[in-house]
């Protein structure tokens, strides 16, 4: 698997992870030098097996799995994280991060984009039917 999989893989566990409903008290963001429990995230090197979830849970607690990306997210201390990258079964694990997504900014200048014939920037209301064609949809 590629680089480009695993970190499109973790950032599928990161957004997954966020929508998650847990009634307990979530782990804080952290670094890896601290002690304090921490989200992880983790990929696996296949499906998790009922067995390979047993020995997550001896290290911390395995909140949600994603079988579709062969991941879990798992709240552990975070001087653990060198221990379940340690195992046969992970390919990789990583400390949940806040990430930060700046405001929106206008990129173009332009105002008025009524000229435009069959662009890119259509969305599904009067979008062309077909490329190029002047002919637009009624939906």
């Amino acid at each position: 698997m590629s680089p480009r999989y695993l970190v499109l893989a973790a950032a599928g566990l990161l957004a997954l992870g966020a929508c998650a409903e847990d009634t307990t008290e979530p782990p804080t963001f952290a670094s890896a030098r601290s002690s304090g429990m921490v989200a992880i995230n983790v990929v696996l090197k296949g499906r998790a097996t009922g067995a390979q979830i047993a020995q997550l849970n001896t290290i911390g607690r395995v909140k949600t799995t994603f079988p579709e990306v062969n991941g879990l997210t798992m709240a552990a201390k975070a001087d653990r994280l060198d221990d379940v990258r340690a195992l046969r079964f992970v390919k990789g694990a990583a400390l949940d991060q806040q990430v930060y997504f700046p405001p929106p900014t206008d990129l173009v200048e332009v105002e008025d984009f009524t000229g435009g014939f069959s662009t890119w920037d259509q969305d599904g209301i009067n979008a062309a039917v077909i490329p190029l064609s002047g002919r637009r949809s009624s939906t």
